[in-house]
């Protein structure tokens, strides 16, 4: 009774850990501060990317700090599918600046090799500019790759919460 009660116990430890979703680890994107000449030849040097529509919420302030409007910028590519989970999540506080700043965030997935095939992705992003843009310039849905960039004007502060779902 008892070795079939362990049995039983193992089965199921078994069953239970082959339905956790697999997540992939999500490095620390890069992010650079740039000009608009700096943008400009980044744009020059990727006449491929695609610009992604955004849709921009004025939201009410919950920091401190009332001085600033707080935007959400938000942009979606494909749409969530049977079976897909998280493969790369990735959020980050507010970050201050002392000036009006570009700041521009790069995001590869996978980091190396071949991933899981890329089904959705979603970008949120606060700032205190209601202007920004978000471009893919390799990959993207349906493959198994996918790098993009997404930049803020004009802004005093940056946060953003990025996640990207992939299957099988």
């Amino acid at each position: 009774m008892l070795l079939k009660s362990l049995l039983l116990l193992c089965c199921l430890v078994l069953i239970q850990g082959a339905a956790v979703p697999e997540q992939d680890e999500s490095p620390a994107p890069i992010v650079h501060i740039l000009n608009d000449v700096q943008m400009a030849k980044f744009l020059s040097e990727n006449p491929d990317a695609i610009k992604l529509n955004r849709e921009v919420k004025q939201i009410e302030s919950r920091s401190a700090r009332t001085d600033y409007d707080l935007y959400g910028l938000t942009w979606t590519l494909g749409s969530r599918q049977t079976g897909d989970a998280t493969v790369y999540a990735i959020a980050e506080p507010i970050q201050w600046f002392d000036d009006y700043y570009n700041p521009l965030l790069t995001v590869q997935y996978p980091t190396s090799g071949s991933g899981k095939i890329v089904t959705y992705v979603s970008i949120f992003v606060q700032q205190s500019s209601p202007l920004g843009e978000a471009y893919v310039t390799e990959g993207g849905i349906g493959q198994r790759n996918i790098k993009f960039y997404v930049q803020g004007y004009f802004t005093h502060f940056w946060s953003w919460d990025i996640k990207i779902y992939g299957k099988n």
